[in-house]
């Protein structure tokens, strides 16, 4: 199929393993929306690079799509705490980091986070930095 054409496509969500139930898909994004699933998973959205010009550096390849960011979205799992239970998972692929939202509790106005940064060179052997509590902050 062509990567520029916009599709949507709805699924037996109960016939899948991954509980998939709809796809909409479209030149710079994808959604998708999952049932009854074991993480608590109900949603997914992926923004790809945009196809305009030259690709970012590193990206040249013309068959795909780039991902830039992913967002992952969670229904409550009331066997945890709010504030140890994600309710969004957000991936900045093109910046490095990972983001954690947690879910608010009751007596809360505002949600614990979590933010992570990637350390630099980690698939260089000679060359790796550790992943050190720098590269972390929380609220």
């Amino acid at each position: 199929m062509d990567l520029e054409t916009e599709r949507q496509m709805e699924f037996y969500s109960h016939a899948r393993p991954d509980g998939l139930a709809e796809r909409q898909d479209f030149t710079s994004e994808m959604i998708e929306r999952f049932e009854e699933r074991p993480d608590f998973l109900y949603y997914r959205h992926v923004l790809f690079h945009k196809r305009e010009g030259d690709p970012p550096k590193g990206l040249e390849d013309h068959d795909h799509r780039h991902v830039k960011k992913i967002v992952d979205r969670f229904n409550r799992d009331q066997s945890k705490p709010a504030n140890e239970d994600v309710a969004e998972r957000v991936f900045l692929v093109s910046e490095n980091r990972i983001q954690l939202t947690y879910h608010r509790e009751d007596d809360r106005i505002v949600a614990a986070w979590r933010s992570f940064v990637k350390p630099n060179n980690l698939g260089d052997q000679q060359n790796q930095q550790s992943f050190t509590h720098d590269m972390v902050s929380t609220y």
